[in-house]
């Protein structure tokens, strides 16, 4: 049973982060292979944080937190059944990099800051995975790419100036759901791309509902 080991790590990243934040940053390395492992990374109280996971298996799972300005995250999942949970919501000058490979995997990620210049880079290789991303202040940037069949994604951006650059692979995708406010840029691709049932891509710009 890995649990020990989780919590021993849960517990290492947490004194890392809490003793790192009072010189104003914090880095935490997780590695896990195997199955059924969970990885948590609180960073809520560190300015210029840094969340580094990589985990490899079957059903796995990664929550990282930050909540100050110039958060870094870093995670790499491969695999089937992962499954990553994001909040960054400092200042600004925030980013997420996120890499999954395999099946069944999703990505839920939110950036909220009363400031800019928050970037996300998402890219899924397989089939059956989805990629939730919430952006709220201006300039920000969303860069999501995913590769394979039977794949989703969803886009939600609040504020001014943000900039979006969307592009699948792949057959039996999901509907195109994004949502801009107040004058973004967005560049979508679809190759080979019917939706399920064969539905149009829609896309919906202006003020949210």
């Amino acid at each position: 049973m890995p649990r020990p080991v989780q919590i021993a790590i849960a517990a290492a990243v947490v004194l890392c982060a809490a003793g790192a934040a009072q010189a104003g940053g914090s880095s935490a390395y997780i590695e896990q292979i195997g199955a059924a492992q969970s990885a948590t990374i609180d960073q809520t109280a560190a300015r210029g944080a840094s969340a580094h996971v990589r985990q490899e298996g079957r059903a796995n799972q990664a929550v990282v937190q930050q909540a100050q300005v110039g958060g870094q995250a870093d995670i790499s999942q491969v695999g089937t059944s992962q499954r990553l949970t994001l909040s960054q919501s400092g200042f600004g000058s925030n980013a997420a990099s996120v890499a999954q490979g395999g099946a069944g995997n999703s990505v839920e990620i939110s950036q909220f800051a009363a400031g800019q210049g928050n970037a996300a880079t998402l890219a899924q290789n397989g089939q059956g995975n989805s990629i939730s991303l919430t952006q709220a202040g201006q300039g920000n940037s969303a860069d999501l790419a995913q590769n394979g069949d039977r794949n989703a994604m969803s886009l939600s951006q609040y504020g001014v100036g943000n900039g979006v650059a969307w592009r699948q692979d792949g057959s039996g995708l999901s509907d195109l759901g994004i949502s801009q406010s107040n004058g973004g840029h967005l560049t979508v691709s679809q190759s080979w791309g019917v939706a399920q049932g064969g539905a149009p891509i829609e896309v919906v710009t202006g003020a949210p509902k």
